[in-house]
């Protein structure tokens, strides 16, 4: 999008009453998912920034941190959502917040009882809330001030399902063609080049190319990827330990194979190189061990690789 399609976007939404807010300003994003759940160790390995708009940020300092678990649910916050956290500020009674209990994170809402007793509470009935009685080393980092939500991947057979209900319904009559949508980002009529995978990737990547393994590999994209290029790197291990790729890293192949089955939509050459760098990126912080063999230190990744293992089911066992 060119900067004067910016400005007219932004015109257009102001006419109508929306507040549209441009992402300039960064913010630290960091390696660690915080639970929901029972407290468990977090790792504060600062792996990217975040673009957000100035004005939604204020004086203290603020950073981005990911969520797993159900023990908030209740307060609409889920394993997947990323939640950002303002430091140093003044709590109140129903705040959520980030505390780390004995070198453990974990986040919850933060009560003083009519006794002056202060406790960390779940949303939700399964748990419990924790009693802070200066037993245990407990620090409140901050309140969660916002609770970003992934954008979902609808599966392509809902989509499908939906199609042939309104096909049989009525007649279709094709009019515009995808490249004729006018759509930002997206190349219109008059630009017609398109990007297009490499024919030969499959072969390159996948030792067998039958409609179970690609509606297997479909329902892990659908899943996990959620446009999260580190999950493709956690998928191509997993399919590798589970013996359907005849390379462990190959990385520009596999991203070729998925948008060849219609699996990724890439735009052009430089979303497909973004994509395989953060693949690679991903990748080497990897151990080259079996995902079943990694310690603690990467216990997320190793628990994403085992539920995308699961995924597959025991037709594709796993052989790290």
């Amino acid at each position: 999008m060119t900067l004067e399609e910016l400005r007219a976007l932004f015109s257009d939404m102001l006419s109508k009453d929306m507040r549209p807010m441009l992402c300039d300003t960064e913010i630290p994003l960091y390696d660690t998912s915080v639970p929901c759940g029972e407290p468990t160790m977090g790792y504060s390995d600062l792996v990217e920034t975040e673009l957000l708009p100035k004005e939604l940020l204020s004086m203290h300092p603020e950073f981005m941190v990911p969520v797993r678990g159900d023990s908030m649910k209740d307060a609409g916050i889920v394993t997947g959502d990323i939640v950002k956290v303002i430091a140093d500020v003044t709590l109140y009674d129903g705040d959520i917040v980030l505390a780390c209990i004995d070198g453990e994170y974990t986040l919850k809402s933060y009560c003083e009882d009519e006794d002056g007793l202060h406790w960390l509470v779940p949303q939700n009935d399964n748990y419990s809330p924790i009693l802070l009685d200066g037993k245990t080393n407990v620090r409140i980092y901050g309140r969660v001030k916002e609770i970003v939500k992934t954008a979902p991947r609808v599966a392509y057979r809902q989509c499908m399902e939906a199609i042939r209900k309104m096909k049989k319904a009525m007649t279709i009559e094709p009019a515009i063609t995808p490249q004729q949508v006018d759509i930002y980002g997206v190349k219109s009529e008059k630009d017609t080049e398109t990007w297009e995978p490499d024919a030969e990737a499959v072969d390159k990547c996948f030792k067998f190319k039958g409609d179970f393994v690609i509606q297997s590999v479909r329902d892990l994209v659908t899943d996990f990827y959620h446009g999260n290029n580190a999950n493709l790197a956690l998928m191509e291990v997993t399919l590798f330990h589970h013996q359907q790729l005849k390379r462990r890293n190959s990385h520009k192949a596999f991203v070729m194979a998925l948008a060849a089955w219609n699996l990724l939509s890439i735009a052009d050459d430089e979303e497909f190189g973004k994509m395989v760098r953060g693949i690679m990126d991903k990748y080497r912080r990897l151990p080259e061990e079996g995902y079943k063999a990694w310690d603690d230190h990467h216990k997320l990744d190793r628990q994403a690789c085992e539920r995308m293992g699961g995924k597959l089911g025991p037709t594709m066992k796993y052989q790290g």
